[in-house]
């Protein structure tokens, strides 16, 4: 309501439904699949993500939608999403603009304070989104006129004092990035295809952000939308960042910016749909929608995204029966069954320990030799080195030219071998 005015309920229905539902146009390469024949459609649904998919010939669809690498796959954006819009929607209800005020509405510093600590446990949950909350509430008061007046200082206290406690989460990473090179100024996303000229990156985006990102270009340029210059401030300041620096070692990352940007995006253009006629909503949902179902689908039945069901036993079995400061050797790839089970592991994806200013390559390659050195008293010696207890014997690293035969020798006991095989050390009883 405070930041549409009229129709606002009809209008947070919308922009939910957008928000969550609506995506870009990777589905035409699911109809261009489709017709060539190349599979049935829910094989085609099982074997590709349709939503962001990489590998291609043009056209290009690199910028996932908030449910495809969001909501069902990033438990980072699970938590982190929510907590962003939590922070806004709460600024905003807090901070009445200077028109407002002189109207008779009432700061409410309590409210600041709450979203402030949103906006601070972003650090720990989703440090992609930490910047946004500060970047917004300078966009709210700037073009609410309160940016300078005479409570200014308190309010800037209630929402800001919580970062404090952020502190510990930002300071390193920061710091290693800039030494590590991940913090970079760029001209243009990577990920865009920008070595195929300037025409080719506009088609990129609009494909790419679909309907939605057009009907709400369309609402910034209607003199008749509430908030009109902190919602065009919303879109353009976050589509603008990615496509300017990288603080991530891999530039895909940097599409979380466009997640952070989607909300902004699925307000502006639930507030021009509005009062339109049902059967233009359901053109509109119709061209928007079917990506993100078509990742939903995908996520749903690859393995790349879940635990398959033998791991699913073996975490039971883990958190059932290992000690729970247990440190376990696996792959490094994304999911783990140590993730469910609740115990730590060596390692995990490389890009995200960099992405935090670190070198993951000395652990990456000692876990290697564990797994791959052909040598099992060498795995023997990194673990004790690590602490680490347990191996996880499933997908090994790849390539694996020496495979370590861990039931070659006394150092290893076979504990758990339906599925995945997990050793312990035999000194680890």
């Amino acid at each position: 309501r405070r930041l549409v005015r009229a129709d606002a309920r009809r209008v947070a229905a919308l922009a939910a439904a957008l928000a969550i539902f609506g995506g870009g146009m990777g589905y035409v390469r699911f109809i261009g699949d489709l017709s060539a024949g190349m599979e049935g459609p829910l094989q085609l649904i099982a074997d590709n993500s349709y939503d962001n998919r990489w590998l291609t010939e043009w056209p290009y669809f690199r910028i996932p939608s908030v449910m495809g690498t969001g909501l069902l796959a990033h438990r980072a954006s699970t938590a982190g999403l929510p907590m962003l819009i939590g922070a806004i929607l709460l600024l905003v209800s807090a901070l009445p603009t200077a028109r407002e005020r002189l109207a008779g509405w009432r700061d409410r510093p309590w409210l600041l304070a709450l979203a402030g600590m949103l906006g601070a446990l972003l650090a720990p949950f989703h440090f992609f989104f930490f910047p946004v909350v500060p970047l917004l509430a300078l966009a709210w008061v700037l073009f609410g006129r309160r940016l300078v007046d005479a409570h200014a200082p308190r309010n800037a206290f209630a929402l800001f004092a919580p970062y404090v406690l952020a502190l510990p989460f930002v300071i390193a990473p920061i710091i290693q990035s800039s030494g590590s090179g991940a913090l970079q100024l760029v001209t243009i996303w990577a990920s865009t295809p920008r070595e195929d000229g300037p025409l080719a990156v506009v088609f990129f985006y609009l494909t790419n952000l679909g309907l939605p990102f057009l009907l709400a270009l369309g609402a910034v340029l209607i003199s008749g939308l509430p908030r009109r210059a902190f919602l065009t401030a919303w879109i353009i300041g976050l589509f603008v960042i990615p496509n300017v620096v990288q603080v991530s070692v891999v530039d895909f990352d940097m599409n979380k910016y466009f997640q952070a940007m989607w909300i902004g995006v699925a307000i502006s253009a639930a507030w021009l749909i509005r009062r339109w006629p049902r059967p233009a909503l359901v053109a509109v949902f119709a061209l928007s929608i079917p990506s993100p179902l078509l990742v939903a689908g995908w996520t749903a039945t690859s393995n790349l995204q879940v635990l398959t069901s033998a791991e699913v036993r073996a975490a039971r079995w883990v958190a059932d029966f290992t000690p729970a400061d247990a440190v376990f050797v696996t792959d490094s790839w994304v999911n783990s069954l140590t993730d469910a089970a609740g115990r730590k592991r060596l390692t995990t994806f490389g890009p995200y320990v960099a992405n935090l200013g670190y070198r993951p390559d000395e652990r990456i390659s000692d876990v290697s030799a564990i797994y791959c050195g052909g040598d099992v008293a060498r795995s023997a010696e990194l673990m004790d080195r690590y602490g680490a207890t347990h191996v996880i014997d499933g997908t090994r690293p790849q390539p694996c030219d020496s495979p370590v035969d861990f039931g070659a020798s006394d150092l290893f006991e076979l504990i758990y071998e339906d599925g995945p095989l997990i050793w312990r050390l035999a000194d680890h009883s």
